[in-house]
């Protein structure tokens, strides 16, 4: 079988090429932007992995990756409009290629609607559109909140003990996730035998969530256990956390919709849909979530600590 992983240095591309490759019955292409960069040297010294140049901009690039590919993944940077116009077309060259599916990394499913204020979650709302009336061979993940957002707070918890968010610390639970198991998911539905991958196709829209429930405040619990030094969740208004991002050199656009995004999942505003917390039964059929939030911490508490 031949898998086409876009973008493979992405964070979970690349952790999806390395359990590909583990797996020994695949050949994967991994499609980078540059391989004379690091990331795309680490995937180029695995086994069974081939790295090809391509952008999403180059239509051609993009369909010369896909030549000979069986199944393909497809995760993409989020936070302007573009994300619609290069992940719809790489579907469609999918299709045109004969692929048999599409793996994608979509988002947290309560925020996803063609009305919504975040800009991705728009873009994965107009995509699924596009997918629907295209009848196209696609497999949205809708992971929940990702562990690794927090890793750009890590100087801010190094330097006061504080991680900044525009929320209450203890209103909603939620399933975080770590892009291990993002991956692990992806790579689990692109291993199955067609009868089984039909199914996925057929759901849809797959749930992908952590092992258990837990709150900022429990979050930062763990990572003040794991560094042995206090760390908690300093709340500050919507309106200046989403100056503070721009700030630090984020779009106005993009820096909304992310307040947006931790507002929703942390409790302090309805979703657009509802608030999913468990995986979907199929995948569990085939996967389960394994990382922990204080595994995640243990394994990042030196960038905290």
């Amino acid at each position: 079988m031949n898998i086409l992983v876009a973008s493979a240095t992405a964070n979970t591309g690349s952790k999806l090429v390395e359990i590909l490759s583990a797996n020994g019955g695949v050949k994967i292409k991994a499609l980078v932007r540059n391989p004379a960069s690091d990331g795309a040297k680490a995937l180029a010294a695995l086994p069974n992995v081939t790295i090809v140049t391509g952008d999403f901009s180059n239509a051609e690039s993009i369909k010369t990756a896909l030549v000979g590919i069986d199944r393909a993944f497809l995760v993409s940077p989020a936070g302007d409009d573009t994300q619609y116009d290069r992940e719809v077309a790489f579907i469609s060259a999918a299709a045109e290629a004969g692929v048999e599916a599409v793996v994608r990394i979509s988002t947290y499913g309560a925020l996803i609607g063609l009305t919504a204020k975040c800009v991705y979650a728009k873009a994965h709302a107009r995509i699924e559109k596009y997918v629907e009336e295209h009848n196209s061979r696609v497999i949205d993940l809708q992971p929940n909140w990702f562990m690794s957002n927090w890793l750009s707070s890590a100087a801010e918890a190094k330097a006061t003990g504080k991680i900044t968010m525009p929320v209450a610390d203890k209103l909603r639970a939620t399933a975080m996730v770590d892009t291990r198991d993002v991956a692990g998911a992806a790579a689990a539905i692109l291993l199955q035998p067609k009868s089984k991958l039909e199914e996925f196709i057929k759901l849809r829209y797959v749930q992908v969530h952590g092992p258990e429930l837990k709150t900022f405040a429990e979050k930062a619990e763990a990572l003040s256990k794991a560094t042995g030094k206090t760390i908690s969740v300093n709340i500050i208004a919507p309106e200046a956390f989403s100056s503070m991002l721009q700030g630090y050199g984020m779009s106005e656009y993009f820096a909304n919709s992310f307040t947006d995004t931790i507002m929703t999942v942390g409790g302090a505003k309805s979703g657009e849909r509802p608030h999913d917390t468990e995986c979907s039964p199929l995948l569990l059929e085939v996967w389960k979530p394994k990382y922990t939030v204080d595994m995640w911490a243990q394994d990042h508490a030196s960038m905290f600590a």
